[in-house]
């Protein structure tokens, strides 16, 4: 089983501080009378979680600015691993405090900002608490599909993805470039655009005419502010159906990091329409999420909202015999997508 994530990816980087007001800490003589300091703690590198793979969403450099009474200014820069930060010999008064978090990339872009105020008082330390969040923004998405050549006669891309919280999606599957001419042992289908940044679903299927080849997958994407997010499936020939005899295996090949990983129990390549089986996914980390969305073939299956679903046998989703089905499992938490899948043919057992 190959994890998959179109996101795939939100990057949330948290600062824990807390506001008090207390002497120096660290022993040195009492500063004048109108003069106070500011101190900042920032969280190690493991606290900022990466939603994935591939993005740059990793904190290289901390960039922090101070803005105070009569114009006065203040900033330093910190390595991503920097831990703390204390501004001393600040003017009494309120200051505006801006926190940069850049990722290493060259040149660097900024992941995620927020900004706060504190009061600095005389002979005090004064430590202030914000949450830095991912930037709102724009980010692009490049989507691949590959194929082995010749086995779809007509093809065509059946796509849509819709952000997080909306109903309706855009369909961009007839954006798709398909090229079964260059590489003469496969055809490959690419696209590329503009998004906002922050979650998606993805549905996405390869078409021969009117009749649906490769079944539907739905996926979670993670769009970043400026920053690329790439899904690619490699299918080779087993587990579609094709329009013509034969048939065709389909292997997804996509490194796209959500936030949950989700194991399935058991993922039979066949499936007896009259036993049939059920299927329970595990979430890792262990948190109930919000909801199950169970999809056979692109078609939600809204009877089966827990983290477990039947297919054939009495009782569960109908299988018909000889065909290829895949099987896709949408968790949803908070704002957070996370998705996982497999295919497999209904099969009945040999007499």
């Amino acid at each position: 089983m190959k994890v998959k994530t179109v996101v795939v990816a939100t990057a949330v980087v948290a600062l824990a501080l807390l506001l008090t007001g207390c002497p120096w800490p660290d022993g040195s003589p009492e500063p004048e009378s109108q003069v106070g300091r500011l101190r900042i703690n920032l969280p190690s590198q493991d606290e900022a979680r990466t939603i994935t793979e591939g993005l740059a969403m990793d904190v290289g450099t901390w960039e922090i600015t101070l803005s105070g009474p009569g114009g006065a200014v203040a900033s330093e820069s910190l390595d991503g691993a920097a831990t703390t930060t204390t501004f001393a010999n600040l003017v009494v008064g309120e200051w505006s405090i801006n926190v940069d978090a850049l990722n290493a990339s060259t040149p660097p872009l900024t992941i995620a900002r927020d900004t706060a105020t504190a009061t600095i008082q005389a002979g005090q330390v004064a430590t202030v608490s914000m949450t830095v969040l991912p930037l709102a923004g724009e980010g692009s998405l490049t989507l691949t599909l590959s194929w082995p050549d010749g086995v779809v006669a007509s093809p065509g891309i059946a796509a849509t993805i819709t952000p997080q919280g909306e109903v309706t999606g855009t369909e961009i599957g007839t954006l798709f470039s398909i090229d079964t001419t260059t590489d003469p042992d496969v055809d490959i289908a690419t696209y590329s655009g503009n998004f906002a940044s922050g979650y998606h679903t993805l549905s996405i299927a390869i078409t021969d005419g009117n009749a649906t080849v490769w079944p539907a997958s739905v996926e979670s994407v993670w769009i970043a502010d400026q920053q690329n997010t790439q899904g690619t499936w490699v299918i080779t020939i087993d587990e579609m159906d094709p329009v013509a005899e034969g048939s065709l295996e389909v292997d997804v090949d996509a490194d796209l990091q959500n936030p949950y990983t989700i194991t399935f129990d058991a993922t039979p390549a066949t499936i007896d329409p009259a036993v049939g089986t059920t299927i329970t996914a595990t979430l890792d980390p262990d948190v109930a999420p919000d909801s199950y969305e169970w999809y056979l073939n692109g078609v939600l299956q809204d009877t089966y909202t827990g983290n477990t679903i039947t297919l054939g046998g009495a009782g569960g989703v109908a299988l018909a015999d000889g065909t290829a089905y895949r099987l896709s499992l949408l968790v949803t938490h908070a704002p957070i997508l996370s998705s996982e899948s497999f295919a497999f043919r209904a099969q009945a057992a040999a007499p």
